[in-house]
């Protein structure tokens, strides 16, 4: 009993040094390394985290522009960022984070593949679709417009894998076949819609 006690004493009293070691360690590396000097009380929140999180700083999940987020997520500190609203909340959300300085890598997902261009103006350096990958069991070996997928889901289809081949245009003879994978791009709302109409033995993409 004396000993256990006396071993997680000794812990108590080990953490606080090893929290400021490691904080005086990030700070030096990231002057020398990356020559970006930090303060040794940012250096210490930093260590205090990564020590009783499982994360390497914050998290500050981004909801709308005007809930500060992209102001209070101390972009100094991130290595890079996922734009993953609507459209128009992802270009909004990218031109903040630029216009706050932030020069790390903007991961950008896309409903619609039009937006793709100003994505990237606004300041995307990747830009991804929302894309789901189905089996389509479901689709009953019809064409793609005879199914009404955007009108009924707001979806669309835009590429099926048959084999080793990619199609993505879709010929008056065309049908879906049962060893087909499609791929859907759209909001999340559309996509819901689509997999409830439509997804049967699915995989996310």
């Amino acid at each position: 009993m004396c000993r256990s006690r006396k071993r997680l004493l000794m812990l108590l009293g080990a953490l606080p040094i090893l929290v400021v070691a490691f904080a005086l360690l990030y700070q030096l590396g990231m002057a020398t390394l990356e020559g970006r000097q930090r303060g040794f009380w940012d250096s210490l929140e930093w260590a205090s985290e990564s020590f009783t999180t499982t994360g390497y700083g914050q998290l500050v999940p981004h909801r709308a522009l005007d809930d500060g987020a992209p102001a209070s997520a101390r972009l100094g500190y991130a290595r890079a960022l996922i734009a993953n609203g609507s459209d128009d909340e992802n270009a909004a959300f990218i031109l903040a984070a630029r216009q706050l300085g932030f020069s790390g890598p903007i991961l950008a997902l896309v409903e619609d593949p039009l937006h793709r261009r100003p994505m990237m103006l606004a300041g995307a350096t990747a830009v991804q679709l929302k894309v789901l990958k189905v089996t389509p069991a479901a689709l009953g070996g019809r064409h793609p417009a005879d199914l009404h997928i955007r009108q009924r889901t707001g979806c669309s289809v835009v590429a099926v894998e048959r084999g080793e081949e990619v199609l993505v245009e879709f010929g008056p003879d065309f049908r879906f076949q049962s060893d087909d994978t499609v791929y859907v791009c759209g909001s999340s709302q559309a996509i819901r819609r689509f997999a409830e109409l439509y997804r049967h033995p699915a995989e996310a993409g």
